[in-house]
């Protein structure tokens, strides 16, 4: 031994050299010795060098063994960084002394998959299966191999026999499941997934499956109640927070869907977890927190991602008020996808902050895309433009909001009740605590918004506050919403149609409330005439929903409505509102 290598051999507990796969004398060199800070953990450049000492010394088979074993498990750590040199180096040296055997062909596999050449790969692991047919791991590979190649007849022959193999090997039910997602074979996917959790509780993975699975068939009630489970498995895991928040989000309990979202980021801070949570602080009118969670998303954004939360951060820059953030993120859009876009939220901050003839240089620049139209009329026209707006508000509701403004800009609830009954209205929802169906409250948010003028910002800041203050979450949120897209389209002079108006907004609408959302989207099986409506009554979010769309549909005068009977004074308010709001570019013409 003194000859070329000092050695020396450590002896281990039995029990810790069967977990690691060690001999029970491990031979290590004395020069290594002082790199072994932790005993009960061997450094695999350690392992090896005393191994392969051993092994010269000796040609023991039994460190032989030992040895190749190790050899490829240095293959697999190089293969994990990419480090395909020294990969292919370690794979050489197990086959020169193990030679070919079913291992070599795996492992090597594995390395011509990662190196992008499927088709050696596939012939190497068929060649591994052929050396030792009973290898589960090998057919579980090949399935991979074909799932990613969409080869998926083969793929699930692969699967199945590594799972008639090793029975308790989960993994393969999981992929088979994909695959049958993949195929549309949802049912077939539900029953494996359901197998998978009978066997193992506790495998978080086949409920992170099901939940995105019964997300994606519509079943949002089913994905809460599976992915609450996992929850109470794995309260970390951050996948099934990620997805429950989206549920939640589907069925309109946004403040639920918050908070998953929050914990998600908490755990996993990703940028397309945080861009996620600045979309739901938004919906629930936490404009600062959303405005700060999307600049922490942008500081960590993989390149794909940074346009998408750029226009964010234009978004919520014009609806805060912030025309210098608003400028230098509308600038990093440029000759990008999302230019047009940006460049909309720019204009609309500048409106908001008094920048009158830039505002009209963009807007004309708009134009020539085939957008805002009415824009430069408008904005020629500012003074009357805002003057009509405010003799059609009434004038009850709107100096109760005026009056609740505190010292800070925001509206006072309490205050806005007391207000608004010493003008006889009385909005018990402004008091309650618990969320609330009840439409009581509808005709605050018309006037509000008129009130806000063409103030982009400031419409959606009041829309969800009061939102906020009304219906707290739900149903709520989606409606006024809706009604606050139709203020916007005629008050910046679009005048949509109805067909266009609906695809325009039917992407939000499903991100805040799917099944209102679906309503909307089948607003042909829905519209009524203009008799009906004059004896339809309004007592849910979705008369709201078909009064409006049916208006948007019939399109009657002014004329038409003011010289009419209208049962429900509600139904009377809703359309004359939208009436008004219809007429307002005819006044500057």
């Amino acid at each position: 031994m003194g000859l070329k290598y000092a050695i020396v051999y450590l002896d281990l507990k039995p029990e810790y050299a069967k977990l690691y796969n060690l001999p029970v004398k491990m031979p290590i060199l004395v020069d290594d010795m002082k790199n072994i800070t932790d005993k009960n953990k061997l450094p695999l450049n350690v392992i090896l060098r005393g191994l392969e000492a051993q092994y010269e010394i000796s040609k023991d088979e039994y460190y032989k063994s030992y040895l190749v074993y190790f050899y490829y498990e240095a293959f697999k750590d190089a293969l994990n960084k990419n480090d395909f040199e020294n990969a292919n180096l370690y794979l050489n040296k197990a086959k020169k002394i193990g030679g070919e055997d079913y291992r070599f062909n795996f492992y090597r596999s594995l390395l011509l998959k990662k190196s992008g050449q499927d088709e050696l790969a596939e012939l190497e692991l068929k060649e591994s299966i052929v050396k030792n047919p009973n290898f589960y791991l090998g057919h579980f590979e090949l399935g991979n191999l074909m799932f990613e190649r969409k080869i998926y007849e083969e793929a699930l022959e692969a699967y199945k026999n590594a799972l008639e193999l090793n029975p308790e090997f989960i993994i393969p039910r999981l992929k088979i499941a994909d695959i049958y997602i993949e195929n549309g074979l949802f049912s077939e996917a539900i029953e494996e997934l359901n197998t998978i959790l009978k066997k193992d509780p506790e495998f978080p993975a086949a409920y992170v499956r099901l939940g995105i699975l019964f997300n994606q068939l519509q079943r949002f009630e089913d994905a809460i109640k599976i992915q609450e489970k996992g929850l109470a498995k794995d309260p970390e895991n951050y996948e099934l927070l990620y997805n429950i928040a989206y549920t939640y989000a589907k069925l309109g309990r946004h403040i639920e869907a918050t908070k998953k979202l929050e914990k998600a980021a908490d755990i996993y801070e990703e940028d397309f977890i945080l861009h996620e949570l600045s979309i739901s602080y938004r919906n629930i009118g936490e404009y600062i927190k959303a405005y700060e969670t999307a600049k922490k998303a942008l500081e960590i954004a993989k390149e794909e991602n940074k346009n998408l939360i750029l226009l964010l951060l234009v978004k919520l820059s014009a609806i805060i008020g912030d025309i210098e953030s608003t400028k230098k993120y509308y600038e990093m859009l440029k000759n990008t996808e999302f230019e047009i876009s940006a460049k909309t939220f720019y204009m609309f901050s500048l409106l908001s902050n008094d920048e009158i003839d830039i505002a009209k240089k963009i807007s004309i620049e708009l134009n020539n895309y085939g957008m805002y139209g009415n824009m430069p009329l408008i904005i020629d026209n500012i003074d009357s433009y805002l003057d009509y707006l405010e003799n059609i508000a009434d004038k009850n509701y709107v100096e109760s909001l005026i009056n609740s403004f505190d010292e800070y800009g925001e509206i006072d609830k309490l205050g806005l009740y007391r207000n608004l009954k010493k003008n006889n209205i009385e909005i018990m929802n402004l008091i309650k605590e618990e969320p609330s169906e009840d439409i009581d409250g509808i005709e605050l948010l018309l006037n509000a918004y008129l009130l806000s003028g063409i103030d982009y910002g400031l419409s959606e800041r009041v829309s969800t506050l009061l939102t906020k203050y009304i219906w707290k979450d739900g149903k709520g949120i989606l409606i006024s919403r809706f009604l606050l897209r139709f203020y916007q389209d005629r008050v910046f002079g679009n005048l949509s149609s109805l067909d266009v108006f609906v695809n325009d907004i039917i992407e939000e609408m499903k991100d805040l409330h799917f099944e209102l959302a679906r309503f909307i989207s089948d607003y042909e099986l829905n519209l009524i005439d203009f008799d009906t409506l004059l004896e339809y009554s309004i007592d849910s979010f979705e008369n709201i929903i078909i009064v409006l769309l049916s208006y948007m549909h019939i399109q009657p005068t002014l004329e038409e409505i003011q010289n009419s009977k209208f049962e429900d004074l509600k139904v009377e308010k809703l359309i004359l509102w939208a009436s008004e709001l219809d007429n307002l570019i005819k006044t500057l013409k």
